[in-house]
């Protein structure tokens, strides 16, 4: 039997939050600061908020195609040409 799992918008968005705290603090702290020095906390806080930008982008599309998988919603929302390059 396969049954289809669904996660809430805040579940979604407290494992991308949760997800990018991370990899910020294991993966891109150490090349941050080997290229930013001084500055990398701003380049820390950029790239976090981006990212939550792009969360929330993500859950409006979720939110306004509700039964259709990522690949679906890129057929119906890009271009002809940025839907080739999503989808494949």
């Amino acid at each position: 039997m396969s049954q289809k799992e669904v996660i809430s918008g805040k579940q979604f968005f407290t494992l991308t939050h949760v997800f990018s705290i991370g990899s910020a603090i294991l993966v891109v702290s150490t090349l941050l600061l080997a290229v930013a020095k001084n500055i990398a906390w701003i380049c820390a806080i950029i790239g976090t908020g981006s990212g939550l930008v792009f969360a929330r982008l993500l859950l409006w599309l979720i939110q306004k195609y509700p039964q259709s998988t990522l690949i679906d919603i890129a057929k119906k929302s890009c271009g002809k040409y940025e839907r080739k390059s999503v989808t494949t």
